[in-house]
């Protein structure tokens, strides 16, 4: 992916940019081009430690295809802290108003980056979740996760790779490919973005949410089986607009092919928009 929006990964854990948006979108126009540079954003890219909050709304809350949130508007809110040597930290809320609490989710993570040579990084990131006493999400019985990432940040072509580990009495292991191209323009920059991503999760028969009449494992609701193979494949437009004074806008449309059957559904189009202040400390 491209350096200027470097974790901005947007599938892992999350659709459109939920996890590293929240903590990374204020960095976004602190590494944009020249062109961009006002004074309030020369003090965030030049200072050691960066702070950042905002909230964002998107459609639908899924994780490499797999359904973790009602089919209604999401809210994302939190904060993220992070340091030029590449340490960051991130908190974030996770709701559906007018859902029942089963949805509501907050999640801690922090991570760290490294610079291999100006165009290879790698990242390393440890997260944990909390979820609702009576959350159904697949994912609570293993709420401890870790991924590392490898990306390469070309002139006009960039793409990484992540896998992506979560621990608990129902693991599951993911790995992604992902392509981009960035363009700049004045205040506004744009990130066509394509995304495969591949996974093995164990979970219960009675979580399978469609294909249920022709599953072997319908007879037996309680039976532990493993959901493997490709989980999506997602392609989107993250837009991003430069407000001013550490002010900015994300706007994300895009379509996802999502063929596990820990989906209802084998074809979405999604949306997501939010806005983020950013302060140099």
């Amino acid at each position: 992916m491209h350096r200027n929006f470097k974790g901005l990964r947007p599938l892992e854990r999350d659709p459109f940019l939920v996890r590293k948006l929240v903590r990374t979108l204020a960095c976004v126009f602190a590494l944009t081009s020249a062109a961009w540079t006002q004074e309030p954003e020369e003090e965030i890219e030049d200072a050691s430690w960066t702070a950042s909050a905002g909230v964002r709304l998107l459609n639908r809350l899924s994780t490499y295809g797999v359904d973790t949130g009602p089919e209604q508007t999401t809210v994302i809110g939190g904060a993220g802290l992070d340091h030029s040597s590449g340490f960051s930290a991130m908190f974030a809320l996770v709701t559906a108003p007018g859902a029942s609490a089963v949805w509501q989710r907050t999640d801690l993570s922090v991570g760290f980056d490294v610079d291999l040579d100006p165009t290879w990084s790698m990242g390393f990131e440890l997260s944990r979740s909390w979820y609702a006493s009576t959350s159904t999400s697949v994912f609570r019985s293993s709420p401890v996760s870790a991924s590392i990432s490898l990306d390469h940040d070309g002139e006009d072509v960039s793409f990484g790779a992540t896998v992506d580990r979560y621990f608990g009495d129902s693991g599951a292991t993911f790995f992604s490919i992902d392509i981009s191209s960035f363009m700049d323009l004045d205040g506004i920059a744009f990130l066509p973005l394509a995304q495969l991503s591949f996974g093995s999760k164990q979970t219960t028969s009675g979580s399978l949410k469609r294909k249920m009449g022709n599953s072997p494992f319908t007879s037996s609701p309680s039976s532990t089986v493993t959901v493997s193979g490709i989980t999506g494949l997602d392609l989107m437009l993250v837009t991003v607009i430069r407000l001013g004074n550490g002010w900015s806008s994300t706007i994300t449309p895009g379509a996802s092919y999502t063929p596990s059957e820990l989906s209802t559904s084998d074809l979405r189009f999604s949306w997501s928009v939010g806005v983020r202040k950013a302060f140099a400390l």
